[in-house]
């Protein structure tokens, strides 16, 4: 299990300071991870991650399937936006 598991729990239940912690210690790995699915050149990589933070702050996104990693599942999420270009 990641470190981050319970902190990534609490941020996509709309926690502002677990979203401020993933924001800290998820942040490069998520810039990462999304810099490696851009679908396109124009998109940038900072973009997509704070558009799935302010997400989670705002309490739009999906909850994972209970007993499924939320880490992974929002590296998964990121994968998505930035392959849809968004």
């Amino acid at each position: 299990m990641h470190f981050l598991e319970g902190v990534a729990w609490r941020a996509l239940a709309g926690d502002r300071d677990a979203v401020d912690t993933l924001a800290c210690e998820l942040r490069v790995e998520m810039v990462a991870h999304a810099h490696a699915h851009l679908a396109r050149f124009d998109v940038d990589a900072e973009d997509v991650v704070d558009e799935l933070l302010l997400s989670m702050l705002e309490g739009t996104l999906p909850m994972p399937a209970r007993g499924e990693s939320a880490v992974l599942w929002i590296l998964r999420e990121v994968a998505s936006l930035a392959a849809a270009g968004e």
